[in-house]
């Protein structure tokens, strides 16, 4: 994929990567290949490449992975975010996966949270299905799902999660008001959307 002004993106292989969408996050970049599997770059002090490995160098000296590595077992992507130290996809159905640190609940998936926890292949965020549009903060990601609804899960300390509640939640929970009976914001017949959609 040739990036104006930068250059060509190198895949893992000695070809180049071709893809649909890309996000970038503070330190790691993912796209979405035309296969609709995932692959991403950057640092991996907190499995946010998802390709099951972690850089546990000391003292902080990590060495970011310079070209793209495949995210396991993850296909059928329709759209990837990238947050501080985490990734997340809409896949197949609406469901939505994500992988790196969880230390403030950035997974979504119900798991313990604290410093040292994270996933380094993706994990299921739990009670989401139909989800349309992702996006991710630092350490706070959110969805659009089925009827508009909109749920966030991760930090929540300075209200991110739209809950009435400043507390870190590791599971999504229910923006309020943000359903309207009868009406979705992205219309009828409105596709899958994403700023980081796969075309």
């Amino acid at each position: 994929m040739d990036i104006p002004g930068v250059g060509t993106v190198k895949a893992a292989s000695d070809g180049n990567l071709q893809a649909t969408a890309i996000a970038v996050g503070s330190f790691t970049a993912c796209a979405i290949r035309p296969d609709r599997t995932v692959a991403c770059w950057g640092l991996n002090d907190q499995g946010q490449l998802g390709n099951g490995t972690r850089d546990t160098s000391p003292n902080n000296n990590w060495t970011p992975e310079l070209v793209p590595q495949e995210v396991s077992r993850l296909e059928g992507a329709i759209a990837v975010a990238v947050g501080g130290e985490y990734a997340c996809a809409i896949i197949t159905a609406g469901r939505v996966k994500c992988w790196g640190s969880n230390q403030l609940g950035e997974l979504g998936a119900g798991l313990p949270t604290g410093a040292g926890s994270f996933s380094a292949t993706p994990v299921d965020v739990v009670g989401v299905t139909g989800a349309t549009r992702i996006t991710t903060g630092y350490s706070s990601a959110c969805v659009i799902v089925a009827g508009g609804r909109v749920k966030c899960w991760g930090s929540g300390d300075l209200g991110q999660l739209g809950n009435g509640s400043t507390r870190d939640r590791n599971a999504p929970v229910t923006v309020k008001g943000s359903a309207v009976p009868g009406k979705s914001p992205l219309g009828a017949d409105s596709p899958v959307q994403s700023s980081q959609a796969a075309a």
